[in-house]
């Protein structure tokens, strides 16, 4: 078969999987849950142009927005969502439809996967380690039920993995291909882009730019060239989502913060309501007030409580051990319990934390040698500290979500150490790794059915709930089984029956 047939094959297959996982009913379950509250609320917003601020860059608000505007599941109809900042459980009713508020963040999930794939195919240059290695963001189960929702981190992630994606081909260019490389730093300057006006973790790709001028002596005569036209790039295509936010922003809402001011400027709200003349000149100030929101929001969250009885925030250190796991929602039925639980497929994690492990031991082992001769490699492995370092310093509650670009990094970490061990080990080990490599779907698999009740809010019995508690330093929690068996036991010391 030829080469190109093969990754058409390749990419299908991938594709169909992640369809059938990511795409099967991602408007279900019919209810909020975490943050969805906050990310729809601020989609209609942008809809009714209801002037607000917001706590993340604007980019993953206004796609939200625009799944819905493109499907019109809900015929134009906000339901009034734009009038809270965060919506109440109790204004969803059975006609809200929420595929497309949905529709972006599960679409670009998929886009995801396609991107790691081409990834680990530019890595290991195998159709068979690529097709089993991609199984892992398809299988696992944290990264699939928050991907399911309307969340932001779907376009966080596209950002870094094209980032990643454009890196490796500036890396292999030859330096007399200007055009190409003229058009990849673009890209990457696109991906870039696309990451911190999502979220601004996004930030941490920075590191790319200079390690690509660290590693491409040959070309940093036109990377002098490119890199201010890239800034100016980066810079554009920022100011354009920030006008487009702005923009939108036409009408004052009272029922909002501090009655639809957001702590704006008396200048700014007359501006918006129209007492004083507005004009362009004004988006600095604009701007500024924005960016400046942001960070007051940051700086009023509150720390993580570790003594909270149902704690969600977990620290950083832990995150790589899959610690904590996220109650999202949960409710009784008569005779079964329901779960939104973000919880990881143990095994997925595992590879990701064998992949981060293995690739320090490599820097400590080659020192130096291991930066300069390996530059795919060891740029992943700062930029995975990069995401990580700045995590440890931030005061406010963090989660175990914000591991997932880490995360991807740590699984594209073990395709390079798989990769170090084949290049370099006799024919006999290596039908060793390639058989413990067999292994790994098969594993996947099995802690894909084990927490899949968790991603889909299938019903189950508080037996096997507890069944699945099987890793200590997790914590896993079932309220409702908890509240039903003090139940019992009230019953039991009061009518001395059991219910």
């Amino acid at each position: 078969m030829k080469r190109s047939y093969k990754s058409v094959f390749l990419g299908f297959v991938v594709l169909y999987l992640a369809i059938i996982v990511y795409w099967k009913d991602y408007w279900k379950p019919e209810t909020f849950f975490w943050d969805e509250n906050y990310h729809i609320a601020s989609a209609a917003k942008y809809i009714k142009g209801t002037y607000f601020m917001e706590p993340h860059p604007p980019l993953g608000k206004l796609i939200i927005a625009l799944g819905e505007l493109l499907l019109k599941v809900n015929d134009g109809d906000t339901y009034g969502f734009e009038n809270f900042d965060i919506i109440p459980h109790e204004k969803l009713t059975p006609s809200f439809s929420f595929a497309g508020y949905r529709f972006f963040p599960s679409l670009f999930s998929i886009f995801n996967i396609l991107l790691f794939t081409a990834i680990l195919f530019w890595i290991t240059r195998s159709y068979l380690m690529s097709a089993a290695l991609s199984l892992l963001p398809i299988l696992d189960t944290a990264l699939l039920l928050h991907s399911r929702g309307a969340m932001l981190d779907s376009f966080l992630l596209f950002g870094e993995l094209l980032s990643i994606l454009t890196f490796f081909w500036l890396l292999k260019s030859p330096a007399t291909k200007t055009r190409r490389i003229t058009l990849l730093s673009f890209l990457m300057s696109f991906a870039f882009t696309f990451a911190f006006m999502t979220k601004i973790f996004g930030l941490a790709l920075l590191v790319l730019w200079p390690l690509l001028y660290y590693y491409k002596k040959d070309s940093r005569t036109l990377f002098k060239k490119l890199f201010p036209m890239n800034f100016i790039v980066v810079c554009f295509l920022s100011l354009s989502i920030w006008a487009i936010h702005i923009e939108r922003g036409k009408t004052v809402q009272p029922s909002l913060m501090l009655y639809g001011n957001y702590f704006a400027s008396d200048k700014y709200e007359r501006w918006i309501l129209g007492l004083e003349k507005d004009s362009w000149k004004n988006f600095p100030t604009k701007l500024y007030e924005n960016i400046r929101y942001i960070f007051h929001f940051e700086k009023n969250v509150s720390p993580l409580n570790p003594r909270e009885k149902l704690a969600t925030g977990s620290y950083p250190i832990a995150w790589p051990f899959g610690s904590l796991p996220m109650i999202y929602r949960w409710q009784k039925t008569e005779s079964s319990h329901m779960y939104l639980y973000l919880i990881p497929n143990p095994w997925a994690w595992l590879v990701g934390l064998t992949g981060l492990l293995f690739a320090l031991g490599f820097w400590a082992r080659r020192g130096t040698a291991f930066i300069s001769q390996n530059p795919a490699f060891a740029s992943m492995t700062f930029l995975y500290f990069a995401f990580f370092i700045p995590m440890l310093f931030i005061k406010r509650v963090l989660y175990l979500y914000h591991y997932f670009p880490m995360l991807f990094i740590s699984w594209i970490l073990f395709a390079f150490v798989m990769q170090e061990f084949l290049n370099h080990e006799n024919e006999k080990r290596r039908k060793a790794i390639l058989a413990g490599l067999c292994l790994i779907p098969l594993l996947l698999f099995q802690g894909f059915f084990m927490y899949r009740n968790f991603v889909y809010y299938q019903p189950i019995e508080c037996n096997a709930l507890y069944e699945k508690d099987i890793i200590p330093f997790w914590g896993l929690q079932f309220p409702s089984c908890e509240i039903e068996e003090s139940k019992r036991q009230f019953l039991k010391q009061i009518k001395g029956m059991d219910p």
